[in-house]
């Protein structure tokens, strides 16, 4: 019985690791890709000469790091920020037509992840009914993590996040799968 308790505790410890580290990618992400945007954010703040814009995006369910990139920008330059409808407000629309972080395998203990975007982004006179400036910015950064990471796609254009469920499902799986791999183990090996 005492071997039981010792296989549930390592279980549970494989368990709560595997989930903080798959959170603490998502979050470097995040802050990659807010590293990333604050530049295209401060430029565009820096054109506008209006003291409130209406701001805009395309997609409307744009990730959350995107928009508190750009909230940040206008507001460090004293701009007010409406996100519906205000006759006095200049027009800011970003189209993000393409945001998102790739992560590959890059050799032992390293993986290689890139940001690539393409953002276009016009500031129009609501009152002089002019675009008074547009810009598209398209790139792409790619740096190494020392760890191995999961690979793969994480498109910020959206604020879908993975389901609670589905986060948790699979490193109950690959715990389930190692305590099924020791018990097997045991079991064989005490034959």
């Amino acid at each position: 019985m005492k071997q039981r308790g010792g296989i549930l505790n390592i279980t549970f410890s494989v368990f709560l690791v595997l989930v903080s580290v798959s959170r603490g990618q998502l979050k470097s992400d995040e802050m990659r890709v807010a590293k990333t945007l604050r530049g295209v954010a401060a430029e565009t703040a820096a054109h506008v000469d209006a003291a409130s814009v209406e701001l805009h995006f395309n997609p409307g369910e744009v990730h959350p790091t995107v928009r508190q990139v750009f909230a940040t920008a206008f507001s460090e330059r004293n701009i007010r920020i409406y996100t519906d409808r205000h006759p006095a407000a200049d027009l800011v629309f970003i189209d993000v037509r393409e945001l998102v972080a790739v992560k590959t395998p890059a050799g032992r203990n390293l993986t290689r992840r890139e940001i690539r975007w393409d953002i276009g982004i016009s500031i129009e006179s609501r009152g002089k009914k002019m675009i008074l400036w547009s810009r598209s910015f398209a790139g792409s950064a790619v740096d190494s993590l020392k760890e191995v990471a999961e690979t793969g796609l994480h498109d910020f254009r959206t604020e879908e996040d993975e389901p609670f469920l589905l986060a948790l499902l699979e490193p109950v799986l690959v715990a389930a799968a190692a305590v099924i791999v020791v018990v097997l183990l045991f079991t064989v090996r005490g034959s």
